[in-house]
């Protein structure tokens, strides 16, 4: 019997994404895909990723080659009823916070690509050919059995009919698996939701048309939505079906959604060279649980909705940056098991919130209602433009960049009692920049990218001699894997040491709402466990050994 600290089933964005942050932790893992080959390039269907992903990405040092690999979105266009209504720019003063404002147009296969070579460079592999067939969680002690057919050898050859089965000992397992997910059914995990009654078809196909080379969405009775590739002239083409159009269809071509293109889109286009066209449903679903003793779901497994904002991959790849550290710290007994309590505390709220704002958005575009379609169309023509010219939709561009996502109510985070800046525990740690000694401008989150936790004093004007006492007197109380940052104002710069940072115009210190001394406490995703000011530093070391004895 072979064993191994985490079992991750599913070789998508999302465990790939997990096996790069346990390899990261150094924690055990193996990686399973069903499948013997990797999939087909040109039938991947998730597409975009957003800003906060890309911030997580950045820790792998693979940001840069996605961006390289896709292109940015600077723009959308909106029309209803074949008028322009708007086009909206990015990125906005909402993005001011992040060194990546734009989202990326990518290919679900690019980008596992991209995570698959990383995972090389760690010295990981996917194990191609091997299937899940059943589970036994133990009740005297943790850990879960998996019993495992493998129908592909190292080689690459077929063994034998039936394959190979193998039985792996783990102390978790992680369902990455899709929307079909074989680990959430043996787990006896609810799936609880809805399908919506429209068809849709999903086409990648080059596009001759006289609008511009960015995202379109066209309104009217249907919706219909193009998404630039990278290749020349070709799009990923999102159409739903009416009910002119013969339902019964089994291989769907480019001439069943032709009428609508033509009903919905202004201007000579024509659509020709599919790489691929399918048609399918929509579904909006989430796991009543994402967690049975030692086995964990994450993203398609755990939630799926319609695909309005790309929010899908970016939510998948997020729960798995969540889990990871919890499990490394329990793995490495740095943590009481209770933190992974948290996972389903923190992201399932964020994946329901997101499944009922996509389903709300979603309707109003594919409505057919003849009442609702000329109010839709009359209120896109006249008052989003207003809406956009005034910043008003600067919050929902924020939530679609996944930037605000916060865990507020989370067991594992904690603010100060007299703390009153906006920032809570819980929100993601806004990147800004500052200067090392050496007057070179660094970001933010590239000082805290160790997969530790980090103390951050922004000390302002203060004596540094003071704030050397107030480091030297946390380490004595904290996690000795806790690094230490100092922040302090220009005049400071001449007296500080070389392993602490100057915030030249204040910019950071304002960023995070300290107009007095402060610290925030980072956590290995990048979200604040707990902020308040420098007197409240005491309030720290009671909710860390509160949350050591949880």
């Amino acid at each position: 019997m072979e064993s191994t600290s985490v079992l991750i089933v599913g070789a998508g964005p999302t465990g790939l994404m997990l096996a790069l942050e346990l390899a990261r932790l150094q924690v055990p893992f193996r990686i399973l895909e069903a499948q013997p080959l990797s999939k087909p390039y040109f039938q991947s269907r998730a597409l975009n990723l957003h800003p906060r992903t890309l911030e997580l990405l950045a820790r792998h040092d693979i940001a840069q080659d996605l961006i390289n690999a896709g292109s940015k979105v600077y723009n959308v266009r909106l029309f209803a009823g074949q008028n322009l209504c708007t086009e909206i720019g990015f990125p906005g003063q909402q993005m001011s916070d992040t060194v990546f404002p734009n989202a990326i147009i990518s290919n679900q296969a690019l980008v596992e690509k991209i995570l698959l070579g990383k995972l090389e460079e760690y010295g990981g592999k996917i194990e191609l050919g091997s299937k899940l067939e059943r589970v036994e969680m133990k009740k005297c002690e943790q850990g879960v059995t998996a019993w495992v057919r493998h129908t592909t050898s190292k080689e690459g050859q077929t063994e034998c009919q039936d394959g190979i089965e193998e039985v792996i000992q783990s102390r978790y397992i992680v369902g990455c698996d899709g929307a079909h997910s074989l680990v959430r059914k043996l787990a006896g995990i609810e799936f609880t939701g809805n399908s919506h009654p429209q068809e849709f078809i999903l086409a990648d196909a080059c596009v001759d048309w006289e609008h511009k080379r960015c995202p379109h969405l066209f309104m009217d009775y249907g919706f219909t939505a193009f998404f630039p590739l990278n290749d020349d002239n070709k799009y990923r083409i999102f159409c739903q079906r009416t009910k002119s159009l013969n339902n019964t269809t089994t291989n769907v071509t480019l001439d069943d959604f032709s009428p609508e293109i033509a009903a919905l889109v202004p201007g000579y286009t024509r659509i020709h060279s599919p790489s691929w066209v399918s048609e399918f449903h929509l579904h909006s679903r989430i796991a009543n649980t994402y967690r049975v003793q030692s086995i964990f779901l994450a993203g398609d497994a755990a939630h799926i909705h319609t695909p309005v904002g790309g929010q899908g991959m970016n939510l998948g790849m997020q729960d798995a940056v969540n889990l990871a550290w919890k499990l490394a710290r329990v793995l490495h007994s740095t943590a009481p098991a209770s933190i992974l309590d948290s996972y389903d505390a923190e992201r399932r709220p964020v994946a329901s919130a997101i499944i009922r704002g996509t389903d709300r958005v979603f309707s109003v575009f594919s409505t057919t209602n003849p009442l609702k379609v000329w109010l839709r169309n009359f209120l896109f023509r006249w008052i989003l433009p207003w809406l956009y010219y005034y910043n008003c939709l600067d919050k929902n561009m924020r939530i679609m960049s996944q930037l605000d996502i916060r865990y507020s109510k989370s067991p594992a985070v904690g603010t100060a009692t007299k703390w009153k800046g906006a920032l809570r525990g819980g929100d993601r740690a806004p990147d800004g920049w500052v200067e090392n000694c050496q007057g070179q401008t660094v970001t933010l989150q590239t000082l805290w990218r160790a997969p530790v936790d980090h103390l951050v004093l922004f000390c302002g004007s203060i004596n540094p001699q003071i704030a050397d006492d107030i480091e030297k007197n946390f380490r004595v109380w904290a996690s000795p894997n806790t690094n230490v940052l100092k922040i302090y104002y220009s005049s400071l710069a001449d007296k500080v040491s070389r392993d602490d940072y100057i915030d030249p115009d204040g910019k950071a210190h304002s960023l995070y709402q300290f107009s007095e001394p402060g610290y925030v406490l980072v956590r290995p995703d990048g979200h604040i466990s707990y902020i308040g000011s420098l007197t409240s530093l005491g309030e720290l070391r009671v909710w860390i050994q509160k949350q050591a004895n949880s």
